[in-house]
């Protein structure tokens, strides 16, 4: 029983990932003891054996302390990271909620001028047309300002009770109509009553979005977009990628995934931010997927992105699931 007990000691030494550092020189002490001492010495080969015994159980617990000791400090640096990105987010929506509220004000008093001009002019003529274009470029920029207030969520919304599943299938149709016939879209939805708590219209947009975000993707190559519903219980590693979610509830999980050609690190952390664009000059306003976070978290729910380049993304998009009894049903 001892050589072998010696075996295991040597062993341990000789292999050092398997104890702690500061445990090796009790290992090469009770190694050396066993050298020394007679192995017929049954006192001093059980007071070993005890002490061997000890050491191991000691080095057991070490090693457990050590792994949970990792787990908690990979935890931490996981929070500090949410807790300094929702800090980001919420500077940046307050700025952008000042600036929209100037720009709306500065807007409202160009048109006007605008429409008293175009009162006075003749109608029909260049002067009238040009003038109407100006109201034109005017409205795009109203719009773009009540994106900005959308992302800062000041702005009042009607939320209600429905089911998710019409509101998936009728975004894809509309999405669908404009897709190239090369391009594929693979639908994998629950046909459930999965019932949710939310401003309709606003879901389906970011659905529609996403969708046209991914098409942009795939717009070089012969493309495939999938869109799935499923539900699903958040477990710990996706409640810590968004502030709003809960750990162990149930959720509504919109996918929406490409084959396109990915983003690399840096942009997958700027990419809520608003006006943040990959997108060529005059192709976006980069305010798509910083409203799309703004109006999610406004529904306590969240957003998360995992995309490699050259191998696609994944948005998924998580809403608070409103059980439903038999009752109900």
């Amino acid at each position: 029983m001892n050589k072998l007990l010696k075996r295991q000691i040597k062993k341990y030494i000789e292999d050092s990932s398997a104890i702690p550092e500061q445990l090796v020189p009790l290992f090469e002490a009770i190694s050396s003891a066993y050298d020394h001492f007679d192995e017929g010495n049954i006192l001093t080969s059980r007071a070993l054996d005890l002490s061997l015994q000890e050491l191991m159980e000691v080095n057991a617990r070490l090693k457990e302390e050590i792994v949970e000791r990792e787990y908690a400090e990979e935890k931490t640096k996981s929070l500090q990271k949410q807790l300094y990105q929702a800090q980001k987010m919420e500077s940046i929506g307050t700025m952008a909620n000042g600036i929209a509220h100037n720009f709306n004000n500065i807007l409202a008093a160009v048109r006007g001028y605008v429409d008293m001009v175009i009162m006075d002019v003749e109608q029909n003529s260049r002067m009238e047309s040009d003038l109407k274009k100006v109201v034109k470029g005017i409205e795009a920029a109203k719009e773009l300002s009540n994106k900005m207030l959308l992302f800062s969520r000041e702005h009042e919304q009607k939320f209600e009770r429905v089911e998710i599943y019409p509101i998936v299938k009728d975004a894809i149709d509309l999405f669908s109509a404009s897709v190239r016939s090369d391009v594929e879209i693979n639908e994998k939805l629950e046909v459930c009553s999965h019932h949710v708590f939310i401003n309709a219209n606003e879901i389906k947009q970011i659905i529609i979005n996403l969708c046209s975000n991914a098409y942009h993707a795939v717009s070089k190559v012969k493309g495939m977009l999938e869109v799935g519903l499923t539900e699903v219980e958040i477990d710990e590693s996706i409640a810590r990628r968004s502030p709003k979610l809960r750990n162990k509830e149930k959720y509504v999980r919109i996918t929406v995934k490409d084959n396109g050609h990915g983003m690399n690190e840096m942009t997958k952390e700027r990419i809520f931010e608003p006006f943040f664009t990959t997108k060529e000059v005059g192709e976006g306003t980069g305010m798509g997927l910083s409203v799309a976070l703004g109006v999610i978290l406004n529904h306590n729910g969240g957003i998360t992105v995992d995309s490699e380049q050259d191998k696609g993304t994944t948005f998924q998009v998580y809403l608070p699931l409103i059980e439903t009894s038999n009752k109900d049903e």
